[in-house]
Protein backbone atom coordinates (compact mmCIF):
# COMPACT_ATOMS: atom_id res chain seq x y z
CA UNK A 1 0.00 0.00 0.00
CA UNK A 2 0.92 3.67 0.14
CA UNK A 3 2.48 3.18 3.56
CA UNK A 4 5.02 0.76 2.10
CA UNK A 5 5.81 3.23 -0.68
CA UNK A 6 6.56 6.00 1.81
CA UNK A 7 8.68 3.68 3.95
CA UNK A 8 10.77 2.53 1.02
CA UNK A 9 14.28 3.90 1.07
CA UNK A 10 17.01 4.00 -1.54
CA UNK A 11 20.67 4.88 -1.39
CA UNK A 12 22.42 6.14 -4.49
CA UNK A 13 26.07 5.43 -4.97
CA UNK A 14 28.48 8.34 -5.04
CA UNK A 15 28.36 9.54 -8.63
CA UNK A 16 29.19 13.26 -8.68
CA UNK A 17 31.14 16.02 -7.02
CA UNK A 18 30.06 19.50 -6.03
CA UNK A 19 30.32 21.88 -8.98
CA UNK A 20 29.12 24.99 -7.18
CA UNK A 21 31.54 27.82 -6.20
CA UNK A 22 33.09 27.88 -2.71
CA UNK A 23 30.55 30.08 -0.91
CA UNK A 24 27.76 27.70 -1.89
CA UNK A 25 29.87 24.79 -0.66
CA UNK A 26 29.96 26.46 2.77
CA UNK A 27 26.17 26.87 2.69
CA UNK A 28 25.66 23.22 1.71
CA UNK A 29 27.98 22.15 4.54
CA UNK A 30 26.09 24.31 7.05
CA UNK A 31 22.77 22.99 5.77
CA UNK A 32 24.05 19.46 6.30
CA UNK A 33 24.96 20.24 9.91
CA UNK A 34 21.51 21.75 10.54
CA UNK A 35 19.82 18.79 8.88
CA UNK A 36 21.81 16.38 11.00
CA UNK A 37 20.75 18.26 14.14
CA UNK A 38 17.02 18.28 13.34
CA UNK A 39 16.56 14.98 11.51
CA UNK A 40 17.55 11.63 12.94
CA UNK A 41 16.50 9.59 9.89
CA UNK A 42 18.85 11.48 7.51
CA UNK A 43 16.43 10.96 4.59
CA UNK A 44 16.46 13.36 1.68
CA UNK A 45 13.32 14.67 -0.07
CA UNK A 46 11.35 14.79 3.15
CA UNK A 47 9.49 17.84 4.47
CA UNK A 48 12.30 18.48 6.95
CA UNK A 49 15.13 18.20 4.46
CA UNK A 50 13.26 20.32 1.93
CA UNK A 51 12.68 23.02 4.56
CA UNK A 52 16.34 23.03 5.62
CA UNK A 53 17.88 23.16 2.16
CA UNK A 54 15.26 25.51 0.64
CA UNK A 55 15.34 27.99 3.52
CA UNK A 56 18.25 29.89 1.94
CA UNK A 57 16.35 30.44 -1.31
CA UNK A 58 13.14 31.38 0.49
CA UNK A 59 14.99 33.92 2.65
CA UNK A 60 16.64 35.35 -0.46
CA UNK A 61 13.24 35.65 -2.16
CA UNK A 62 12.44 38.35 0.40
CA UNK A 63 15.86 40.00 0.03
CA UNK A 64 15.44 39.95 -3.75
CA UNK A 65 12.01 41.61 -3.58
CA UNK A 66 13.36 44.20 -1.13
CA UNK A 67 16.33 44.93 -3.39
CA UNK A 68 14.13 45.37 -6.47
CA UNK A 69 11.87 47.72 -4.50
CA UNK A 70 14.91 49.70 -3.33
CA UNK A 71 16.08 50.09 -6.93
CA UNK A 72 12.66 51.30 -8.07
CA UNK A 73 12.57 53.73 -5.14
CA UNK A 74 15.79 55.27 -6.46
CA UNK A 75 14.13 56.35 -9.70
CA UNK A 76 10.40 56.21 -8.94
CA UNK A 77 7.75 56.85 -6.36
CA UNK A 78 7.25 55.03 -3.03
CA UNK A 79 4.01 53.50 -4.28
CA UNK A 80 5.86 51.98 -7.26
CA UNK A 81 8.44 50.52 -4.89
CA UNK A 82 5.75 48.90 -2.76
CA UNK A 83 4.10 47.39 -5.83
CA UNK A 84 7.49 46.15 -7.00
CA UNK A 85 8.11 44.38 -3.70
CA UNK A 86 4.75 42.61 -3.89
CA UNK A 87 5.06 41.65 -7.54
CA UNK A 88 8.59 40.27 -7.24
CA UNK A 89 7.80 38.36 -4.05
CA UNK A 90 4.72 36.79 -5.64
CA UNK A 91 6.20 36.20 -9.11
CA UNK A 92 5.53 32.50 -9.88
CA UNK A 93 8.91 31.80 -11.56
CA UNK A 94 10.68 32.89 -8.36
CA UNK A 95 8.67 31.33 -5.55
CA UNK A 96 7.97 28.17 -7.56
CA UNK A 97 11.71 27.85 -8.15
CA UNK A 98 12.58 28.18 -4.47
CA UNK A 99 9.57 26.89 -2.54
CA UNK A 100 8.51 24.01 -4.82
CA UNK A 101 11.64 23.05 -6.75
CA UNK A 102 14.09 23.91 -3.98
CA UNK A 103 16.40 25.58 -6.51
CA UNK A 104 19.01 28.24 -5.95
CA UNK A 105 18.36 31.16 -8.30
CA UNK A 106 17.19 33.64 -5.65
CA UNK A 107 20.41 33.08 -3.70
CA UNK A 108 22.48 34.60 -6.49
CA UNK A 109 19.85 37.12 -7.64
CA UNK A 110 19.55 38.72 -4.19
CA UNK A 111 23.17 39.97 -4.00
CA UNK A 112 22.96 40.85 -7.71
CA UNK A 113 20.07 43.30 -7.29
CA UNK A 114 21.64 44.83 -4.19
CA UNK A 115 24.86 45.17 -6.17
CA UNK A 116 22.91 47.17 -8.74
CA UNK A 117 21.34 49.27 -5.96
CA UNK A 118 24.74 50.27 -4.58
CA UNK A 119 26.04 51.00 -8.08
CA UNK A 120 23.14 53.40 -8.55
CA UNK A 121 24.05 55.04 -5.24
CA UNK A 122 27.65 55.46 -6.39
CA UNK A 123 28.96 53.03 -3.77
CA UNK A 124 31.00 50.93 -6.14
CA UNK A 125 33.17 49.18 -3.57
CA UNK A 126 30.08 47.91 -1.75
CA UNK A 127 28.68 46.84 -5.11
CA UNK A 128 31.92 45.02 -5.87
CA UNK A 129 31.80 43.13 -2.57
CA UNK A 130 28.26 41.97 -3.37
CA UNK A 131 29.32 40.92 -6.85
CA UNK A 132 32.13 38.92 -5.29
CA UNK A 133 29.60 37.18 -3.03
CA UNK A 134 27.39 36.42 -6.03
CA UNK A 135 30.39 35.00 -7.90
CA UNK A 136 31.09 32.80 -4.89
CA UNK A 137 27.53 31.43 -4.98
CA UNK A 138 26.85 30.50 -8.62
CA UNK A 139 28.84 30.68 -11.87
CA UNK A 140 25.88 32.49 -13.46
CA UNK A 141 27.08 35.63 -11.66
CA UNK A 142 29.55 35.99 -14.53
CA UNK A 143 26.55 37.31 -16.49
CA UNK A 144 26.95 40.54 -14.52
CA UNK A 145 30.16 41.35 -16.41
CA UNK A 146 28.24 43.41 -19.05
CA UNK A 147 26.72 45.51 -16.25
CA UNK A 148 30.16 46.48 -15.01
CA UNK A 149 31.40 46.98 -18.56
CA UNK A 150 28.52 49.40 -19.18
CA UNK A 151 29.38 51.27 -15.98
CA UNK A 152 32.93 51.75 -17.31
CA UNK A 153 31.77 52.89 -20.75
CA UNK A 154 28.88 55.15 -19.78
CA UNK A 155 29.64 56.61 -16.41
CA UNK A 156 32.16 58.86 -14.73
CA UNK A 157 34.64 57.72 -12.08
CA UNK A 158 35.90 54.80 -14.10
CA UNK A 159 38.68 54.13 -11.61
CA UNK A 160 36.11 53.62 -8.88
CA UNK A 161 34.24 51.15 -11.10
CA UNK A 162 37.50 49.29 -11.74
CA UNK A 163 38.20 49.28 -7.99
CA UNK A 164 34.76 47.79 -7.36
CA UNK A 165 35.39 45.03 -9.91
CA UNK A 166 38.76 44.35 -8.29
CA UNK A 167 37.03 44.15 -4.89
CA UNK A 168 34.74 41.46 -6.33
CA UNK A 169 37.73 39.36 -7.40
CA UNK A 170 39.37 39.83 -3.99
CA UNK A 171 36.21 38.69 -2.21
CA UNK A 172 35.93 35.64 -4.47
CA UNK A 173 39.61 34.78 -3.95
CA UNK A 174 39.23 35.19 -0.18
CA UNK A 175 36.17 32.96 -0.04
CA UNK A 176 37.98 30.35 -2.13
CA UNK A 177 41.25 30.53 -0.19
CA UNK A 178 40.79 27.24 1.75
CA UNK A 179 39.92 25.47 -1.51
CA UNK A 180 42.89 27.01 -3.29
CA UNK A 181 45.22 25.95 -0.48
CA UNK A 182 43.90 22.40 -0.64
CA UNK A 183 43.52 21.82 -4.38
CA UNK A 184 44.79 24.92 -6.20
CA UNK A 185 42.51 25.87 -9.10
CA UNK A 186 40.29 22.77 -8.97
CA UNK A 187 37.38 24.79 -7.51
CA UNK A 188 37.56 27.23 -10.44
CA UNK A 189 37.78 24.46 -13.01
CA UNK A 190 34.81 22.56 -11.55
CA UNK A 191 32.49 25.45 -10.76
CA UNK A 192 33.33 27.85 -13.57
CA UNK A 193 35.31 26.42 -16.46
CA UNK A 194 33.66 22.98 -16.64
CA UNK A 195 30.16 24.37 -16.07
CA UNK A 196 30.41 26.98 -18.80
CA UNK A 197 33.01 25.74 -21.30
CA UNK A 198 33.69 22.10 -20.40
CA UNK A 199 32.87 19.30 -22.88
CA UNK A 200 30.51 17.70 -20.36
CA UNK A 201 28.75 20.94 -19.49
CA UNK A 202 24.99 20.54 -19.39
CA UNK A 203 24.69 23.98 -20.97
CA UNK A 204 26.43 22.66 -24.06
CA UNK A 205 24.04 19.74 -24.57
CA UNK A 206 20.63 21.07 -23.53
CA UNK A 207 18.69 24.12 -24.64
CA UNK A 208 17.21 24.56 -21.15
CA UNK A 209 17.50 22.90 -17.77
CA UNK A 210 13.83 23.56 -17.08
CA UNK A 211 14.26 27.30 -16.46
CA UNK A 212 11.59 29.84 -17.34
CA UNK A 213 13.13 31.30 -20.49
CA UNK A 214 12.86 31.40 -24.27
CA UNK A 215 14.17 27.85 -24.65
CA UNK A 216 11.43 26.53 -22.38
CA UNK A 217 8.90 27.72 -24.97
CA UNK A 218 10.92 25.87 -27.60
CA UNK A 219 10.80 22.75 -25.42
CA UNK A 220 7.01 22.95 -25.18
CA UNK A 221 6.74 23.28 -28.96
CA UNK A 222 9.33 20.72 -30.03
CA UNK A 223 9.43 18.33 -27.05
CA UNK A 224 13.21 18.32 -27.34
CA UNK A 225 15.99 19.58 -25.07
CA UNK A 226 18.81 18.87 -27.50
CA UNK A 227 20.99 21.90 -28.25
CA UNK A 228 22.45 19.99 -31.20
CA UNK A 229 19.20 19.91 -33.17
CA UNK A 230 19.05 22.42 -35.98
CA UNK A 231 16.65 25.11 -37.09
CA UNK A 232 17.21 26.49 -40.61
CA UNK A 233 20.33 24.29 -40.73
CA UNK A 234 21.85 26.08 -37.73
CA UNK A 235 22.28 24.30 -34.38
CA UNK A 236 20.15 25.63 -31.55
CA UNK A 237 23.33 26.04 -29.53
CA UNK A 238 24.55 28.49 -32.15
CA UNK A 239 21.20 30.26 -32.29
CA UNK A 240 21.44 30.79 -28.55
CA UNK A 241 24.85 32.41 -28.79
CA UNK A 242 23.72 34.62 -31.68
CA UNK A 243 20.61 35.73 -29.79
CA UNK A 244 22.60 36.47 -26.65
CA UNK A 245 25.29 38.42 -28.49
CA UNK A 246 22.73 40.38 -30.51
CA UNK A 247 20.64 41.21 -27.46
CA UNK A 248 23.67 42.39 -25.46
CA UNK A 249 24.98 44.54 -28.30
CA UNK A 250 21.57 46.03 -29.17
CA UNK A 251 20.83 46.69 -25.51
CA UNK A 252 24.17 48.41 -25.04
CA UNK A 253 23.74 50.64 -28.12
CA UNK A 254 20.15 51.62 -27.33
CA UNK A 255 20.91 52.28 -23.69
CA UNK A 256 23.94 54.43 -24.47
CA UNK A 257 21.93 56.48 -26.96
CA UNK A 258 19.00 57.15 -24.64
CA UNK A 259 20.26 56.96 -21.05
CA UNK A 260 24.01 57.45 -21.13
CA UNK A 261 23.99 59.98 -18.27
CA UNK A 262 20.84 58.66 -16.63
CA UNK A 263 20.95 56.03 -13.83
CA UNK A 264 18.04 54.28 -15.51
CA UNK A 265 20.50 53.24 -18.22
CA UNK A 266 22.30 50.97 -15.76
CA UNK A 267 18.96 49.41 -14.83
CA UNK A 268 17.99 48.93 -18.47
CA UNK A 269 21.24 47.24 -19.49
CA UNK A 270 21.08 45.02 -16.39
Amino acid sequence: GLGDVYKRQAQRQYDRICNYPPLSAYIFWLSGLIFEAVSADRLINTLTSHAVFSSWSIMCDFLLAWGCAAIVRQVGRPAAARWTYALVLLAPPLWWDSVVWGQYESVVLAPAVWMLYFMLRGRRLSAGVLWGLALGLKPQAILLVPVWAYAVIAGPRRLQVAAGALAALIVLAGVALPFTANSRAAWFERSYWDNIFGPDSLYGHYTTLGAFNLWYVDLLLSDSLSAERTWLNVAKRTWGKLLLGTALLAGLILTLRRWRRDPRGLIAVS
